[in-house]
């Protein structure tokens, strides 16, 4: 069953088209289109050489693909999942995937809210992650998007109070 179409143009000479890596997989993979090394504490967007267009009523979910989180331990998705819009689809909107070597031992952080802060991390050592060109990081998710009208109210829709964040059990 079909979803309508997923368009993709290639607008690097090495970029490859996304593929399924089985006939049921949800998520269809993206190749790197260079060789890239992330060092402890870097934030690094890798280029897939791609821009993409999903079918009309849908947006793309970008995810880290779970072979790639379980053989390097400490590489994540800088934001968790990359939320990809439909109209992020021009010229240059090339869809890239921002990853995050957490395997620095203190990192610092600025914020004009809080300041300048160090935060310690405890792991087991400073590791740097290299891939070649051509490697599948990260896999891209057909989301259906749903767009509801936003209407404001003078009232909350409950009474009462709940306590919120595992108030209902951990």
């Amino acid at each position: 069953m079909g979803a309508g179409r997923a368009i993709f143009t290639r607008i690097h000479p090495e970029a490859k088209l996304p593929t399924w890596g089985t006939v049921e997989s949800v998520g269809f993979d993206l190749y790197t289109v260079e060789d890239v090394t992330i060092k402890p504490g870097e934030v690094v967007l890798v280029r897939t050489g791609l821009v993409g267009k999903p079918p009309i009523g849908c947006h793309f979910e970008l995810v880290l693909r779970s072979g790639v989180a379980v053989k390097n331990p400490g590489l994540v998705l800088a934001n968790s999942v990359g939320v990809i819009d439909p109209d992020y689809s021009g010229d240059t909107d090339e869809i890239k995937i921002a990853l995050l070597n957490t395997t620095c031992n203190a990192f610092e952080v600025a914020s004009e809210e809080f300041g300048k802060y160090t935060s310690k991390l405890y792991t087991n050592g400073e590791k740097h992650f290299h891939f070649k060109k051509g490697t599948r990081l990260a896999q891209l998710i057909l989301r259906e998007t749903l767009r509801p009208e936003i209407h404001e109210s003078k009232k909350t829709m409950r009474t009462g109070k709940r306590d919120g964040f595992g108030s209902t059990g951990v």
